[in-house]
């Protein structure tokens, strides 16, 4: 195959196991880009070979991968390094859930338990009705406000593990960069 553009496509950037949460709403990525040599893509692809397979029989054997760096003081002695100088282009990448496929997607944790707690008279006579205010224990964190377009009626609850990111190691603070 030849191209007609020294292009890189379809190479993993990060792996996100399915149902992480970091894809449940909106992910974030920096990705940045940096133009080789062929002589140094050659160095880091030979270094690559050398440290990554060791112990195998089929694996090739340890060779001293030679840079372009030299010893100031000793030109015979050698030095491992390659030294080398370019601009870097970067892009920030939002991937939404909407962007993920369906059997990728975050889906409650199976601790979970959502329940619906309502406050005014059901209008719909929603089956998720299943608890009164005094069913609440205090501990519980709001997750939905049920009665979009009319008067509020209810509202779906869960555990703070479920629905605070805060439980997990998250922050409310926006990074500079969302959107």
């Amino acid at each position: 195959m030849h191209l007609e553009e020294n292009v890189i496509q379809g190479f993993p950037v990060a792996f996100i196991p399915a149902g992480s949460s970091k894809i449940s709403i909106l992910y974030s990525v920096l990705v940045r880009q940096r133009a080789l040599s062929k002589e140094e893509y050659d160095f880091w692809k030979e270094l690559q070979k050398t440290t990554e397979n060791l112990g195998s029989l089929f694996d090739p054997l340890p060779y001293q991968v030679k840079g372009n760096l030299r010893s100031e003081g000793s030109p015979s002695v050698e030095v491992l390094g390659m030294f080398s100088g370019g601009s870097v282009q970067e892009k920030r990448l939002f991937i939404s859930t909407g962007d993920v496929p369906f059997h990728l997607k975050n889906f409650p944790r199976p601790f979970c338990q959502i329940d619906t707690v309502c406050f005014n008279k059901n209008p719909a006579g929603d089956p998720r009705c299943r608890l009164g205010m005094e069913d609440m224990s205090g501990s519980e964190s709001l997750l939905e406000l049920l009665g979009q377009g009319g008067p509020p009626w209810g509202f779906t609850i869960s555990t703070p593990d479920c629905v605070d990111c805060r439980t997990q190691g998250g922050v409310l603070t926006r990074p500079d960069f969302w959107r």
